[in-house]
């Protein structure tokens, strides 16, 4: 009954594993390999908190056994009690240290709770033992990334596509790390190099367009955007990356469009109110932006450059006591921003409230603002 189980199991049939299991007990109770079978039935059906205590009367019964305790600990990291499950991993260690596994999800339970230096030699670990495992290299590469030891990153990612070179997330992953590094032409390759691999993952077509937009080739970065877009029109963050190009070029209207499809999906995203109506006001249409603007406010009413652009739709329409109490909401919110104190300046000057207007601007050039 446990080898009938164990081959279910392997069909990934687990609710008729686990029946098998509980026949295999009611013949052997004290056999701690079919309770560890019923525990990974029920660990694959998700079942965590009923596979925890099958792995802990497993333990009872041997428990000098480390795929018990390994079971354990995986068990607790999906339960993210994550100090239990650094112990059970410990436990496994210390009665087998050359399982490259324990390493990794002790590393991970590590990492979950941001001990990242600790995770780091716990992969290190996992790597002297299994040092071709791609996916320690890469856990590897996270824990440094959280370091922010992002050249020490990018090694990590080189090593893990010389071991897995056709895997396109790896290139993909690098990619982000270069782009995130302001390194456009080099996150550029490796983007190409994800898209050689796999043409039809939208995700890579729009992090291309991001390199490409970096590099200030915009046209090229609005065709990946269109690539990615065509693969899958329901994503947000496609058409936003799309407005924010068609604005670089002034195309206003167009990009108003392309913010409106975004918004339609995603219509509880502040930014995306703000973009439409930085759009609108460049097309001088401040009574929308104003609108558009205010939708951002009502989402998110803590972000000050919001209240800044509601100032500007504001100024645009003559508005300008109104305006000033926007940018006074701005500054109250972030009273470093320059900008924010040179635009209120501007206001106070054209209110004929000079001395309000010079303290504005000494305040603006205090904090660096090059022409108030």
């Amino acid at each position: 009954w446990k080898a009938r189980g164990d081959v279910l199991q392997n069909l990934q049939r687990f609710e008729e594993a686990i029946q098998s299991y509980d026949t295999a007990l009611k013949l052997n109770q004290d056999d701690p390999d079919i309770w560890k079978g019923k525990g990974d039935a029920l660990e694959n059906l998700e079942k965590f908190e009923e596979s925890l205590q099958i792995y802990e009367h497993a333990i009872t019964l041997k428990p000098d056994e480390p795929n018990l305790w390994k079971a354990k600990g995986n068990a607790l990291l999906n339960l993210e009690k994550f100090e239990e499950a650094i112990f059970a991993c410990d436990k496994a260690i210390g009665i087998n240290p050359t399982d490259a596994d324990i390493w990794k999800q002790k590393g991970d339970a590590l990492c979950s709770l941001e001990k990242f230096k600790e995770a780091l030699y716990a992969y290190d670990e996992a790597i002297e033992i299994n040092p071709d495992n791609s996916e320690l290299w890469k856990q590897k590469g996270t824990a440094l990334e959280n370091l922010q030891e992002y050249g020490k990153v990018i090694d990590i990612y080189n090593k893990v596509i010389e071991i897995n070179p056709e895997d396109y997330n790896f290139w993909t992953r690098k990619g982000d790390i270069l782009l995130s590094n302001q390194d456009y032409q080099a996150a550029l390759a490796a983007y190409e190099e994800a898209i050689r691999i796999n043409p039809d993952n939208a995700e890579s077509w729009s992090r291309k367009g991001d390199a490409l937009s970096g590099l200030m080739e915009y046209d090229s970065a609005m065709d990946a955007y269109d690539m990615a877009i065509g693969m899958d029109l329901d994503e947000p963050r496609f058409w936003m990356s799309k407005g924010d190009i068609l604005q670089i070029l002034q195309k206003y209207e167009d990009a108003t469009n392309a913010y409106d499809k975004a918004i339609t999906l995603n219509p509880g995203d502040a930014r995306l109110w703000k973009k439409k109506g930085d759009a609108l006001l460049g097309q001088q249409k401040g009574e929308k932006a104003l609108f558009a603007y205010g939708q951002a406010i009502i989402i998110n009413p803590d972000e000050p450059e919001f209240w800044k652009a509601k100032g500007d739709a504001l100024l645009t329409l003559g508005k300008k006591t109104e305006a000033k109490i926007a940018y006074g909401i701005a500054i109250g919110k972030n009273p470093d921003n320059a900008q924010f104190w040179s635009s209120i300046g501007d206001v106070y000057q054209e209110l004929y409230e000079q001395d309000s207007a010079l303290d504005a601007y000494e305040q603006a050039i205090k904090l660096g603002a090059k022409d108030p």
